[in-house]
């Protein structure tokens, strides 16, 4: 395919790492609550809670952004705003732009 092959956003691929630990953390009772791990961060909870959802995130969808591949428009602020992540894998791809 003629698309230039970007380098992967490192912001992008720490937010998702971030979601994935944080959510761990609060499956292993590591942490203990939002309010915990906003406090050992030093973060607001609001800003925890909007990282959260991204654990949930399609495998393909992951995939593309820690290739690289994902929409140039795709920033960790607009992934971080979703609001409601759709359950369903595909429904996501559709919303953040990413082709199977």
């Amino acid at each position: 395919s003629g698309k230039k092959q970007r380098q992967p956003d490192p912001r992008l691929c720490h937010l998702i790492a971030q979601a994935r630990f944080w959510f761990e953390q609060l499956a292993s009772g590591e942490a203990a609550s939002v309010r915990a791990i906003a406090q050992r961060e030093n973060i607001y909870e609001t800003e925890v809670s909007r990282v959260l959802p991204l654990a949930f995130l399609a495998p393909r969808i992951i995939e593309a952004i820690l290739d690289g591949r994902q929409a140039e428009d795709l920033t960790v602020k607009g992934l971080k705003r979703l609001g409601s992540l759709p359950h369903n894998w595909e429904a996501q791809q559709d919303l953040l732009r990413i082709s199977g």
